[in-house]
């Protein structure tokens, strides 16, 4: 029983023991995987710590920073680049620093929210570019590439990324730009060489370029230069700076500038009032200080090497710019002067011809007039000598006043003659073109003023003219009478010169007469005068049967100089023509043919008046009563003058000179007084003078003999109320002494 229960149990255990064994061998596999996967858990580790010691080298070691941060801007996360970039030691540090990078970080904290704002929107930012402080407060350039960390319901955990310090490539860009700048400002200065513009315009055209450059702070200052006062540089120009801001002068040795002009080296110093500093910069030009440059910078500013180098370029520009500017200037203004200087040796010089034109024409005309003041004087003198060597001539009365008339008609035929030479020679340097002059009476008295030239002289030379005019109704012209006068003189002398010439050339011509017509037309007669219009010009020519002319003598008969009479002419008689005809708004045009003679055909514009201009008004006057204080050195023309006055009335006193003259008046009661300009010890004008200091409203006379020569080289004095040219007739003193006190009693001085 005992071993059936044995053998029963021993049945019963060997399943069991089985079982056993089964999880034995399990356990054993199970155990020989557990080791494998432990073994190769273990070769994981292994090299997850080879690739995490790897990769901690790479994010130790890396010159790239890597950063971590949280969304609210704290660090969680730097490598050791970027503590370099920010100059941190540790972590530690840079955490107790920066506990909030928008603020204490960013240069510009309004750049957090651009860094921030693409990582919300895509995830990630590459290469965002700002300005941050570092630990020593100075500021450096980065770079950033960062991405953001989510987790599955897109909750931003962190921001990680990379950053790069890129100020060497910003510093680099920087001075890349500011090179750029100082050559584009370099080369703009250089160009304000070639502008045509005073120094001045030129000095402030160079501030205003050299301060459009934009990173040069404050942006204001000042130039000075170097004044014909030694030691002295003044303000020439300025820019950005008040006049209280500036001095107007700078004293060589003085203060920092002034120091600066005799040391000849740049200086950076504070200004005087403190508020900014500047620099102050000679500009030099062979060693010789043209000026200063001084440039004002903030008070904190401290100088830059760029700045020194760009401003010492600066003024060397400027130094050679001033130098041609002054050399140009120096040039035109002694090209100037050369200009005026040649121009009034020209001007001498054709003073000068013109003057012996004139001569020439007057010796011309003197010749003429010598023949005719030998025919005026003969019947003079040969009815004196019979009155004087005949008394009983005087008891006929009848013969003996016949005597007297015709002495008289050669006395006022003398008086002609010297009116004749004294009108040629007048001269008016500021002529009046206001006045309407009657064109065919000018003809005629030209005609008898050159008719010993064309008469009398041609006749010596066995040559026989015929002068004519050919005169229709014209209105008057606008001219000035004694320049028109010498013109025509000109012309006529010129024609009477073609005919001898025609003659001599053919000298065996048996038919020596020569022709000379003057004629004026106006074709606008029946219309209103029209100024200026062809149609409506009164038109002069002069016609002549001399030699003529050749194609090339008209072409350059007009031109200064030109002559074809040799030595004996100037070759200005006709350009002067020209130019006296052109002066008084005329024109000229000549038709001449060799042998054939010549046509000068001259045209004015009509005088310009609301009247009819045809004919001259002749006014008439009252007789005044008046009392006449006479003075002249001259006793037979003291004597002459009373027994005039008196005849017509007036009250008469006289004096011999000046002074007696003055005396008179001032003891007197007078109107008018009437005196000689040539007197001894007090002229007329003196007199007159004084005359009008007590009386403004006594009118003077004055006679003199030299008017027409000496009155036109002096202007008629203010004191002056009438000039009269002796010799004088009783009727042009009669009229005199109506034109200057007209319908007048006489005046009652107290």
């Amino acid at each position: 029983m005992t071993k059936l229960k044995r053998t029963k149990t021993k049945e019963k255990q060997q399943p069991r023991i089985s079982d056993q064994m089964s999880e034995i061998v399990s356990l054993r596999k199970l155990n020989a995987k557990l080791k494998s996967q432990l073994a190769s858990q273990n070769r994981e580790i292994t090299a997850w710590k080879k690739v995490s010691e790897k990769y901690r080298g790479m994010f130790e070691n890396a010159v790239e920073g890597f950063f971590q941060t949280s969304p609210e801007g704290r660090f969680i996360l730097v490598n050791p680049a970027v503590l370099r970039m920010l100059r941190y030691e540790t972590f530690e540090d840079l955490s107790q620093n920066i506990q909030d990078i928008p603020s204490q970080l960013y240069l510009h904290p309004e750049q957090r929210r651009d860094f921030i704002t693409p990582l919300e929107k895509f995830g990630f930012v590459k290469g965002f570019e700002l300005q941050a402080y570092r630990k020593d407060k100075t500021v450096m350039w980065a770079s950033l590439s960062a991405r953001a960390v989510k987790d599955k319901k897109g909750k931003v955990l962190y921001l990680e990324g990379t950053a790069e310090d890129i100020t060497p490539r910003k510093e680099a860009e920087e001075n890349l730009r500011r090179n750029y700048d100082v050559q584009t400002i370099l080369n703009a200065l250089l160009s304000l060489s070639l502008e045509n513009v005073s120094i001045d315009a030129l000095l402030n055209k160079i501030l205003e370029t050299l301060f459009s450059i934009p990173w040069l702070p404050n942006r204001q200052g000042a130039l000075f230069l170097a004044g014909r006062q030694s030691g002295i540089f003044s303000l020439m120009a300025k820019f950005g700076t008040s006049d209280l801001d500036v001095c107007s002068q700078i004293e060589l040795g003085k203060c920092v500038c002034g120091k600066v002009a005799l040391s000849k080296k740049m200086t950076f110093s504070n200004c005087k009032n403190k508020s900014y500093r500047h620099y102050c910069i000679p500009i030099l030009y062979e060693e010789r200080t043209l000026g200063i440059l001084k440039v004002d910078v903030p008070k904190n500013q401290e100088p830059t090497d760029l700045e020194e180098r760009f401003l010492t370029s600066v003024v060397r520009i400027v130094a050679g710019i001033i130098v041609r500017k002054q050399a140009k200037e120096a040039t035109l203004e002694s090209h100037r002067r050369l200009e005026e200087t040649i121009g009034e040796l020209i001007e001498a010089s054709r003073q000068t011809s013109i003057h012996q034109e004139r001569l020439r024409v007057l010796g011309v005309m003197a010749s003429g007039i010598a023949h005719d003041f030998s025919n005026v004087l003969t019947p003079i003198l040969g009815f004196t000598d019979l009155l004087l060597s005949n008394y009983n001539l005087m008891n006929d009365k009848e013969k003996f006043t016949r005597y007297l008339k015709l002495m008289k008609a050669s006395v006022e035929d003398a008086i002609n003659v010297v009116s004749r030479l004294r009108n040629f020679y007048r001269h008016n340097e500021n002529p009046d073109f206001s006045s309407s002059v009657n064109l065919n009476l000018l003809v005629k008295q030209v005609g008898i003023l050159t008719q010993p030239r064309w008469k009398n002289q041609a006749q010596a030379l066995d040559v026989h003219n015929t002068f004519k005019t050919e005169l229709e109704k014209i209105p008057n012209i606008s001219v000035n009478k004694e320049e028109l006068r010498e013109a025509l003189t000109n012309l006529i002398f010129n024609a009477v010169d073609a005919i001898v010439q025609k003659f001599s050339e053919n000298p065996n011509s048996k038919m020596r007469k020569g022709t000379i017509v003057i004629r004026t037309e106006w074709s606008n007669e029946n219309r209103e005068i029209t100024l200026n219009e062809p149609e409506s010009m009164v038109s002069l020519e002069i016609i002549d049967s001399g030699v003529g002319m050749t194609q090339e003598v008209r072409r350059r008969c007009l031109e200064p100089f030109f002559s074809t009479k040799g030595e004996s002419g100037t070759g200005l008689g006709l350009s002067l023509v020209y130019e006296t005809i052109k002066k008084h708004h005329g024109s000229m045009e000549i038709e001449s043919e060799p042998n054939k003679g010549s046509k000068f055909i001259i045209k004015f514009p009509p005088f310009f008046s609301s009247e009819k201009n045809f004919e001259e008004k002749k006014e008439t006057f009252p007789k005044p009563l008046l009392n006449v204080l006479v003075v002249d050195d001259e006793p037979m023309v003291r004597e002459m003058m009373v027994d005039y006055l008196s005849g017509e009335g007036y009250t008469v006193e006289t004096a011999s000179n000046g002074f007696e003259g003055l005396k008179r008046f001032k003891d007197g009661k007078f109107d008018l007084v009437i005196t000689d300009r040539a007197m001894p010890e007090m002229s007329g004008d003196q007199m007159a003078s004084r005359i009008k200091n007590f009386s403004t409203d006594t009118k003077v006379i004055m006679l003199t003999g030299f008017h027409g020569v000496l009155g036109d080289l002096k202007a008629k004095p203010e004191e002056i109320d009438l000039i009269l040219s002796k010799p004088i007739s009783l009727s042009s003193l009669r009229e005199a002494v109506l034109q200057v006190i007209p319908n007048r009693l006489p005046v009652v001085r107290k």
